[in-house]
């Protein structure tokens, strides 16, 4: 989406969503709501969306309510994707009583339980890069030496082909936390 010399961001989003429909062996993208709802309604193990989908969305559902909005209309989407649409696919989903004052009391809830954005954790490296649209909700900088960040920029969100060469990571094994980020970083640098 940044590659400028594709033209411009509509041309780009069409290039993207090509490799996105190649990845998934997709011939052409189905955007119809009632379809979506369909297939997330499906709880079966088989169902497209038991890959994650399903379950991540019922998180951003019942913890999280971040969403990726668009609420100003020079926006490449421009406003047609506000939060209001996000707590409707909640409710039409998995409850009606998935609103808007739910939503609210669950994120309070996982905020306080796990201190937002001043967590009480050790031994946990938190990094973003500056193009992962879950950046804005996390950590990206700290002046305290047990809560160490890395932001990256022009970095996506986690490359999928990669993760599963990464290990745990075990606070009294630095040569194990070294090997992780050069396996992560040499990921990264290879889907730029």
């Amino acid at each position: 989406m940044v590659n400028t010399t594709i033209g411009p961001p509509v041309d780009r989003l069409g290039v993207v969503s090509g490799i996105l429909l190649e990845k998934a062996k997709e011939k052409c993208l189905d955007y119809k709501y009632e379809k979506m709802l369909s297939e997330m309604k499906n709880i079966s193990w088989q169902s497209k969306v038991a890959n994650g989908t399903r379950q991540w969305t019922y998180q951003t559902c019942n913890e999280f309510g971040f969403y990726q909005t668009s609420n100003n209309r020079s926006d490449t989407f421009g406003d047609r994707f506000k939060v209001d649409f996000f707590i409707k696919q909640c409710m039409d989903i998995y409850s009606e009583s998935m609103n808007a004052t739910y939503l609210e009391r669950v994120v309070a809830e996982t905020n306080r339980q796990f201190g937002g954005l001043n967590p009480n954790t050790t031994n946990v490296l938190y990094v973003h890069g500056s193009i992962d649209p879950w950046h804005a909700p996390g950590l990206t900088s700290t002046n305290k030496p047990e809560l160490p960040t890395i932001f990256i920029e022009s970095a996506p969100h986690i490359v999928p082909t990669c993760i599963h060469r990464l290990k745990p990571i075990h606070h009294n094994s630095p040569r194990r936390v070294i090997k992780s980020l050069n396996i992560w970083s040499s990921c990264w640098v290879i889907h730029i």
